[in-house]
């Protein structure tokens, strides 16, 4: 039995074995449960995808043009009226 250094500790030899065990052991529950689930989900079609997609843009410049006009009102009131 030998003593090795992990993460500022001296662990036996044994107890390195048992815990990549149960750490590879755990990660492989895990990733069969993630596939389970996956075949669990229901992804959208292209055409609903594609449409909600535009709705984003749409929405995003919308709001880009509100906020920049915003901006340019007040840069404007600002450089007339106070500065």
């Amino acid at each position: 039995m030998a003593l090795l250094p992990f993460g500022g500790f001296l662990i036996m030899e044994t107890s390195m074995k048992n815990f990549i065990m149960e750490t590879v052991g755990t990660a492989i529950v895990f990733l069969r449960e993630v596939r389970v689930e996956l075949r669990k989900t229901s992804f959208p079609d292209r055409h609903l995808t594609t449409k909600n997609t535009a709705i984003v843009i749409a929405f995003s410049i919308a709001i880009a043009l509100f906020l920049g006009g915003l901006d340019m009102g007040f840069s404007y009131i600002l450089n007339t009226y106070i500065l």
